[in-house]
Protein backbone atom coordinates (compact mmCIF):
# COMPACT_ATOMS: atom_id res chain seq x y z
CA UNK A 1 0.00 0.00 0.00
CA UNK A 2 1.38 3.16 -1.01
CA UNK A 3 0.34 5.98 1.88
CA UNK A 4 1.87 9.65 1.55
CA UNK A 5 3.46 10.87 3.78
CA UNK A 6 4.09 14.61 4.64
CA UNK A 7 7.16 16.18 4.62
CA UNK A 8 8.70 18.47 7.06
CA UNK A 9 9.03 21.96 5.98
CA UNK A 10 12.88 21.65 6.19
CA UNK A 11 13.12 18.93 3.46
CA UNK A 12 10.44 20.35 1.11
CA UNK A 13 11.98 23.78 1.25
CA UNK A 14 15.75 21.66 0.66
CA UNK A 15 14.17 19.62 -2.24
CA UNK A 16 12.39 22.67 -3.66
CA UNK A 17 13.90 26.23 -4.28
CA UNK A 18 10.93 27.17 -6.15
CA UNK A 19 9.00 26.26 -2.89
CA UNK A 20 11.28 28.40 -1.12
CA UNK A 21 10.77 31.56 -3.79
CA UNK A 22 6.97 31.03 -3.44
CA UNK A 23 6.79 31.53 0.16
CA UNK A 24 9.23 34.51 0.40
CA UNK A 25 7.02 36.51 -2.61
CA UNK A 26 4.16 35.45 0.03
CA UNK A 27 5.88 37.05 2.97
CA UNK A 28 6.60 40.54 0.93
CA UNK A 29 4.56 43.51 2.49
CA UNK A 30 1.99 44.68 0.18
CA UNK A 31 3.30 47.86 -0.99
CA UNK A 32 2.70 50.17 -3.61
CA UNK A 33 5.44 48.38 -5.94
CA UNK A 34 4.71 45.44 -5.40
CA UNK A 35 0.84 45.94 -5.76
CA UNK A 36 1.83 47.11 -9.29
CA UNK A 37 4.37 44.56 -10.14
CA UNK A 38 1.98 42.18 -9.32
CA UNK A 39 -1.13 43.54 -11.74
CA UNK A 40 1.39 43.99 -14.60
CA UNK A 41 2.45 40.50 -14.57
CA UNK A 42 -0.91 39.36 -14.08
CA UNK A 43 -2.12 41.40 -16.73
CA UNK A 44 0.54 40.24 -19.00
CA UNK A 45 -0.20 36.54 -18.47
CA UNK A 46 -3.87 37.21 -19.18
CA UNK A 47 -3.56 38.93 -23.01
CA UNK A 48 -0.69 36.42 -23.32
CA UNK A 49 -3.12 33.44 -22.70
CA UNK A 50 -5.64 35.66 -25.22
CA UNK A 51 -3.99 36.05 -27.80
CA UNK A 52 -3.34 32.24 -27.86
CA UNK A 53 -6.64 31.64 -27.78
CA UNK A 54 -7.47 34.37 -30.54
CA UNK A 55 -5.37 32.61 -32.72
CA UNK A 56 -6.53 29.31 -32.05
CA UNK A 57 -10.22 30.21 -32.72
CA UNK A 58 -9.06 32.24 -35.79
CA UNK A 59 -7.00 30.00 -37.92
CA UNK A 60 -9.37 26.96 -39.11
CA UNK A 61 -11.09 30.32 -40.58
CA UNK A 62 -7.98 31.64 -41.91
CA UNK A 63 -6.74 28.53 -43.23
CA UNK A 64 -9.96 28.02 -45.34
CA UNK A 65 -10.05 31.86 -46.53
CA UNK A 66 -6.39 31.81 -47.45
CA UNK A 67 -6.16 28.70 -49.01
CA UNK A 68 -3.32 27.72 -46.07
CA UNK A 69 -1.26 24.90 -46.60
CA UNK A 70 -0.37 23.16 -42.99
CA UNK A 71 3.16 24.15 -43.54
CA UNK A 72 2.36 27.35 -44.03
CA UNK A 73 0.08 27.34 -40.93
CA UNK A 74 2.74 25.84 -38.81
CA UNK A 75 4.74 28.92 -39.78
CA UNK A 76 2.42 31.52 -38.62
CA UNK A 77 1.90 29.89 -35.56
CA UNK A 78 5.66 29.37 -34.74
CA UNK A 79 7.04 33.11 -35.87
CA UNK A 80 4.06 34.18 -33.50
CA UNK A 81 5.74 32.06 -30.48
CA UNK A 82 9.74 33.36 -31.60
CA UNK A 83 7.60 36.91 -31.80
CA UNK A 84 7.25 36.34 -28.06
CA UNK A 85 10.99 34.99 -27.37
CA UNK A 86 12.20 37.86 -28.87
CA UNK A 87 10.06 40.43 -27.21
CA UNK A 88 10.34 38.54 -23.81
CA UNK A 89 13.94 38.36 -24.36
CA UNK A 90 14.54 42.30 -25.56
CA UNK A 91 11.99 43.71 -23.27
CA UNK A 92 13.56 42.04 -20.29
CA UNK A 93 17.20 43.34 -21.34
CA UNK A 94 15.76 46.85 -21.60
CA UNK A 95 13.77 46.44 -18.57
CA UNK A 96 17.43 45.80 -16.74
CA UNK A 97 18.86 48.79 -18.51
CA UNK A 98 15.87 51.33 -17.45
CA UNK A 99 15.51 50.20 -13.72
CA UNK A 100 19.70 49.43 -13.23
Amino acid sequence: MNVMQPIPAETANAADPQAEISARLERLPITREVFWARNIVGAATFFDGYTVIAIAYAMPVLVREWGLTPSQTGMILSMGYLGQLIGAILFGWLAEKVAG
